[in-house]
């Protein structure tokens, strides 16, 4: 009986250890070419082309039209030699380097690909060093592989080639516990189900932009906090997400205190939007609380003191309740065509008591040298000052400043503009709305004789930028209904 019981424990323990071994050598082939990124990367991206090609409903033969700009007798998708069914993953050094890896399929395969580079005088000759197979490509990119994945790593040139020749030979002999795929940026990563993904470490930005994002969250430094950005196809669309990522606590409780300066927008606002024109921005403030947020940066404080030497800024902002509306109607100032833009600002007030002040403002204007303000109603006035001028004034509970006398005498006239009242329902879902009409773009590009610089604007029709939660931005390339964005763009 003792004897049966141990050739059951024997066979339990070989099925585990079976199993251990499968599900060990799965794992590691999933992430054997990952395995090479390196632990210090402060950024990692993944393209899954397979997925790419089935959400913008590529067939064969235009796959291989892609991939015959490569390798011109490509007629499989495999001939690259590159397993596409796997990701193909990117990422920049802290030295600031770049790198890809890639898995192959069939290193031989490869090896033609490379030589067909050769031919074309896009590659060098393959060497074999190291233990693997080596070629630099467009002069600064050197090439590393052997019978399993390709990496790739640059820009260098001369002795800095010959010391990254060494580290990618490191790189790619490395423990998978050693490299980037254990770490916090990979981890992030691996959850994102869009076709291109990416994460990286909030230091990787310009110093200026560090210094906003840590004003903004009120952190001396920006450790643990990270960026994601993700591409998605969707029919006649092109999806971008940024997100701001992070587990800190203090970060975190800044962006819910922001969240209550940029509430969800009503929408009321839109019934007042010019029926044309170029652009919208919308949001939904409280003054009072923008105002404080304002004042933390020290050129909007300055300007806002400014302000209030000729009217009371301060006033008019703490009575802002609502939505806020700013409207572009015209593309020439966008192009640098033009001196003046013609901006109008509409905002959703709880009061109009600063309109009480306008003696004081007529008196303090008279006082500044090379400004003048005039009043044409006791709720309508103008700023003229350096050759420019501004209208504003309050009525029905809504503030409005305009670039021109027309923009300003519309601000009470009901207005009809189709696709933002279409929108109105998915407008409201969101604490931050641009929109931009990029036809007139496009036609004035032709017009003028810059259809190259400006012929990205043909292939959509609209640019959306939006915001649902505060550090969640969504950017919207939006083509006619009937047109494939993503095969456009990759085809051309």
């Amino acid at each position: 009986m003792k004897k049966k019981h141990l050739y059951i424990l024997a066979a339990v323990i070989a099925v585990v250890i079976i199993v251990a071994a499968v599900l060990f050598l799965w794992s590691r082939r999933r992430v054997i070419h990952g395995s090479v990124i390196p632990k210090d990367a402060v950024a990692i991206a993944r393209l899954d082309i397979v997925h790419l090609f089935d959400k913008a409903d590529f067939t064969l033969e235009e796959q291989l039209q892609l991939m015959r700009r490569y390798m011109s007798d490509a007629d499989d998708e495999t001939d690259l030699g590159i397993d596409l069914k796997k990701p193909i993953y990117g990422f920049a050094t802290k030295e600031g380097g770049f790198g890809a890896v890639a898995a192959l399929s069939d290193d031989d395969d490869f090896e033609d690909f490379c030589e067909e580079l050769q031919e074309r005088g896009l590659a060098s000759e393959m060497t074999r060093q190291r233990g693997f197979s080596w070629a630099v490509v467009a002069r600064q990119w050197l090439l590393c592989f052997d019978d399993d994945r390709a990496l790739v790593m640059g820009p260098a040139i001369g002795a800095d080639q010959d010391r990254l020749r060494g580290q990618m030979a490191e790189l790619m002999k490395q423990n998978p516990l050693q490299s980037a795929i254990h770490t916090e940026l990979f981890h992030r990563l691996d959850g994102n189900v869009e076709p291109l993904s990416a994460v990286a470490d909030a230091a990787l930005l310009p110093i200026e932009w560090r210094g906003q994002i840590s004003e903004m969250l009120g952190l001396e430094t920006l450790d643990d906090i990270y960026l994601r950005l993700a591409a998605d196809a969707n029919k006649n669309e092109l999806v971008f997400h940024i997100d701001l990522l992070t587990d800190q606590a203090e970060a975190s409780q800044h962006l819910k205190d922001i969240a209550k300066t940029l509430r969800p927008i009503d929408g009321r606002l839109i019934d007042r939007a010019q029926p044309s024109g170029l652009m919208w921005l919308m949001c939904n403030v409280q003054g009072s609380t923008l105002i404080e947020f304002l004042r933390k940066n020290p050129d909007l404080r300055t300007a806002l003191l400014g302000m209030n030497m000729m009217v009371d800024a301060d006033q008019m902002l703490t009575a802002v309740d609502g939505d806020v509306m700013l409207e572009l109607t015209d593309v020439t100032f966008l192009l640098g065509w033009s001196r003046t833009p013609s901006l109008r600002l509409l905002a959703e007030l709880k009061d109009m008591n600063f309109l009480q002040q306008k003696d004081y403002w007529l008196k303090s204007a008279a006082a500044q040298s090379g400004y003048k303000l005039t009043e044409s109603s006791p709720r309508d006035f103008c700023l003229m000052a350096n050759g420019y001028s501004a209208w504003f004034g309050a009525h029905d509970n809504i503030l409005y400043v305009a670039a021109s006398q027309n923009l300003a005498t519309t601000e009470r006239v009901p207005q009809e503009n189709a696709y933002l009242r279409s929108e109105r329902q998915q407008i409201k879902n969101y604490r931050l709305y641009l929109t931009l009409d990029t036809q007139p773009i496009a036609a004035l590009g032709r017009l003028f004789g810059q259809g190259q610089t400006l012929g990205m604007f043909r292939l959509f029709k609209r640019l959306n930028v939006t915001m649902k939660e505060v550090g969640q931005f969504e950017i919207q390339l939006v083509a006619p209904e009937d047109t494939n964005l993503t095969k456009k763009l990759l085809l051309r």
